[in-house]
């Protein structure tokens, strides 16, 4: 079978990589973090949480597609409403926690890191890395957590349409200022993210969200889903070591940082390439599978996973 699949390009193109929250409760939420702290936010979340459950079609259906996978069948209504009504709430806590980050800093937070010598190694070396990170817990507040303590530039890949606000959340919750590089709708990004590892730059993308038609279809709790090969093929020619780190909350304004040992990819001639990019996609997809199974309601892909290319626009939980 030809493991390397194409996506439809109708279908990547009509998912935007927007969310939608809006200005007023990003900037509710920012305010509310400032001047009032940590518990008033998450108390606020619950009634504006129950909205979010009843509005948010897509984005409710996608949830419960991925917990029938996960917990098996929801016997009933009520079930459905307080599996959605949970994961839409643990990931406005993460929301909250990013406006935690910028209105009073890193300090507020407590975190646990495993692995992270891993990181400070390679920032050392300064030859460059691909931190290959998911939609599991809260990656961006990894980037302001980790300030500090790395050598060197994290770039960040992330979908057109959504730099922007990326770039602006960081500048305004630390002092980073790193370099982001959209994909999405060409062929470029690759030569941008080629040429920031052979600057030394620490690469941050994301592995459970393909952007374009290179995808591996492999098993992800118990069906083959489709997963992006950039990570592996950009760590492959660019010979830069692959870091696979996740940041997951444990608790209010706690979070446990993972990062696994480094590993290199290469290209073997004498083997198919196809082949090759399974058995590295594989061993990514366990992975995050077992975080998944002990994070449950902390994997954020609020859409049907495991179809050819996500549906259309989503919205999101409030931020």
């Amino acid at each position: 079978m030809n493991t390397l699949a194409r996506a439809d390009p109708t279908n990547v193109r009509s998912w935007s990589g927007k969310s939608h929250g809006g200005v007023l409760g990003y900037w509710f939420f920012y305010q509310l973090t400032r001047f009032v702290g940590t518990w008033p936010a998450y108390a606020v979340l619950y009634p504006v949480v129950l909205f979010y459950v009843f509005v948010a079609g897509a984005g409710r259906k996608g949830s419960l597609l991925y917990q029938d996978r996960l917990f098996g069948p929801s016997t009933g209504p009520l079930q459905r409403f307080l599996r959605a009504y949970r994961h839409f709430l643990q990931f406005a806590r993460t929301l909250v926690d990013n406006m935690l980050l910028g209105s009073r800093g890193p300090g507020v937070f407590t975190c646990t890191h495993e692995g992270l010598e891993h990181l400070e190694t390679a920032s050392e070396q300064k030859k460059g890395a691909v931190l290959l990170t998911a939609h599991l817990g809260n990656w961006q507040l990894a980037c302001g957590l980790l300030e500090g303590r790395l050598k060197a530039r994290i770039a960040l890949v992330a979908y057109k349409g959504e730099e922007e606000n990326l770039a602006r959340y960081l500048e305004g919750a630390t002092t980073l200022k790193p370099l982001i590089i959209p994909v999405g709708d060409s062929d470029m990004a690759s030569l941008s993210i080629l040429h920031a590892l052979r600057d030394g730059e620490m690469v941050a993308m994301q592995g459970d969200r393909p952007v374009d038609s290179r995808v591996v279809r492999v098993p992800f709790l118990g069906v083959e889903a489709p997963f992006a090969v950039g990570p592996f093929i950009v760590a492959a020619l660019s010979g830069a070591p692959l870091i696979s780190t996740f940041n997951v909350q444990v608790g209010p304004a706690s979070y446990r940082f993972i990062a696994d040992p480094p590993r290199r990819y290469a290209f073997d001639r004498s083997r198919d390439r196809n082949a090759q990019m399974r058995e590295w996609v594989e061993d990514y997809a366990r992975r995050l599978e077992a975080l998944v199974r002990e994070y449950p309601y902390q994997w954020f892909n609020f859409f049907d996973f495991w179809n050819p290319a996500p549906p259309g626009p989503r919205k999101a939980p409030p931020g």
